[in-house]
């Protein structure tokens, strides 16, 4: 016997239809607001009534504009993007006109010229514009920087009248190697506080971290520092075997030369705090001079200064960019109003046949040239 192709449905698909509503069913009528829930959803919407004034009004109708590609005019899109960046539209118009103020040069019997040269001169002002606003950009870059050096003044200040420290940045030549700040200082100084502590109670398990943020344990190191790593690798008994055991004095000299070192950066410390909550005019020369951002290495993405250096960079391409438009606009202006006087001179040519009666096929034989001077006459 054949079996039959259609299956029967399984017991869970049955399920699954019968809990499934049918088309006639309604949907559940929403379950009704309760007379609280209703004032506050009225006293929310109160709150949210949008733009009131008509400034506003122009900035939340351009929410949902992208890129204005798709523009009714390429000239109203670009004014579209100078009220979006709250530029002035008033000063482009003011470029656009003394850019335009060139067309009436051009003879009225060129009309078909006329509407070209306008728009090359409409994109010519655009190009202007948006050159200047990477100005402005950079100018922005630098107002930003002045900014930080001031609020990095306040955080001097405020750095100095504490002895807590926060987590100091990473040096791979060590902290005593890095650049100086109150900060380090203060890290240096607890550190070498912390590693004394670890002497005092024979407890040399975490050592590792304190010493390699310190000192430069991975290349060259004075002598001082080399004999404290020494020391605290034979007390800790990393390598047992390989270097000489320590002995009672052991603690006693490496807790020694801690203390010194500790009291050294202390000093060194308290000499520098006068200078510390200070900018100094090359600080904000610094901050003025924008090609010091190529100084970050490629690989260091980690430069405090890094986003701006892509963002200067990225203005700077955008200018060479736009002055070469410029360049190419401007040949093609150029081009088109020698056009135009070639057309005019066509024009004037054509008329002066139709005044002297000459056939437009026919050709006009030019007339002689001057005679020579004979003799010393018009010689100097």
């Amino acid at each position: 016997m054949t079996q039959s192709s259609t299956s029967s449905p399984t017991e869970s698909q049955v399920q699954s239809q019968s809990q499934s509503p049918s088309p006639s069913q309604s949907p559940p009528a929403p379950r009704a607001l309760t007379p609280r829930q209703l004032d506050a959803r009225r006293a929310s919407a109160l709150k949210s009534t949008g733009p009131r004034t008509a400034r506003g009004k122009s900035f939340s109708r351009r929410n949902a504009t992208q890129h204005g590609y798709y523009a009714g005019h390429y000239s109203d899109a670009f004014r579209e993007t100078i009220v979006t960046l709250k530029e002035d539209p008033d000063e482009y118009d003011r470029l656009r006109q003394r850019l335009l103020g060139s067309l009436a040069t051009a003879g009225d019997q060129h009309d078909a010229i006329r509407p070209v040269l306008a728009l090359a001169l409409e994109e010519l002002a655009q190009f202007h514009w948006e050159l200047d606003r990477e100005r402005r950009r950079q100018n922005r870059i630098r107002q930003r920087r002045l900014r930080a050096l001031d609020q990095e003044l306040v955080r001097r200040r405020a750095e100095i009248k504490t002895d807590e420290y926060g987590p100091p940045s990473f040096c791979e030549r060590g902290l005593v190697n890095g650049p100086r700040s109150a900060n380090t200082y203060k890290a240096i100084i607890g550190y070498l506080a912390e590693l004394i502590d670890q002497v005092d109670h024979q407890d040399f398990k975490n050592w590792e971290h304190h010493v390699g943020w310190v000192f430069n344990t991975g290349g060259e190191m004075p002598r001082v520092h080399a004999t404290i790593v020494r020391d605290f690798n034979r007390l800790s008994g990393r390598y047992e075997g390989r270097l000489p055991d320590p002995d009672a004095n052991t603690p006693r000299e490496l807790r020694k030369l801690l203390a010194e070192e500790r009291e050294k950066y202390q000093k060194e410390y308290e000499a520098f705090k006068p200078y510390w909550p200070v900018i100094s005019e090359a600080e904000r020369e610094r901050a003025r001079d924008l090609q010091s951002l190529a100084e970050a290495e490629e690989d260091n993405r980690h430069w405090p200064e890094w986003p701006e250096r892509l963002e200067w960079e990225a203005s700077l391409q955008r200018q060479e960019h736009l002055r070469r438009a410029i360049d190419r606009k401007l040949r093609t202006i150029l081009g088109i109003q020698r056009e135009a006087r070639l057309q005019e001179a066509h024009a004037a040519r054509l008329a002066d046949r139709a005044r002297r009666d000459i056939p437009p096929n026919q050709r006009v034989t030019p007339s002689p040239p001057a005679p020579l001077p004979q003799g010393g006459e018009g010689r100097s």
